[in-house]
């Protein structure tokens, strides 16, 4: 089975912790976690590391400042690149979820079974 990433892109923390419990709560648990953030508060920074302590998950973060437009683009380039350098191959999975959303239980493993073929 290839490794699975997820990755999280947020600009704020309103409703992350709630997306990572989704993402801790799979079926099939992701090989790595990676939130992207277009901000580098500490608030953000807090929540994760919070998080990732409360459902016993390993989260990378990264930070990018925030210019006063969203360049949601380079923020998923970034985790990207992240997942990269955690030594997720080509072969990676790589899942984007928005730091507003509750995944589903079976959301990995569905996304999975359904790219499977291609």
């Amino acid at each position: 089975m290839d490794p699975l990433v997820a990755v999280v892109i947020t600009h704020t923390t309103r409703h992350l912790r709630r997306t990572l419990l989704g993402v801790a709560a799979s079926a099939r648990r992701a090989d790595l976690v990676v939130v992207s953030c277009d901000g580098d508060t500490g608030e953000l920074e807090a929540c994760v590391r919070a998080s990732a302590e409360e459902f016993a998950m390993d989260v990378t973060l990264v930070l990018r400042a925030h210019t006063g437009q969203s360049r949601s683009g380079q923020v998923r380039n970034n985790a990207v690149r992240a997942a990269m350098d955690a030594g997720m191959g080509d072969e990676a999975r790589i899942v984007f979820l928005d730091g507003d959303c509750c995944p589903a239980v079976d959301c990995f493993a569905r996304h999975e079974e359904l790219g499977s073929g291609g």
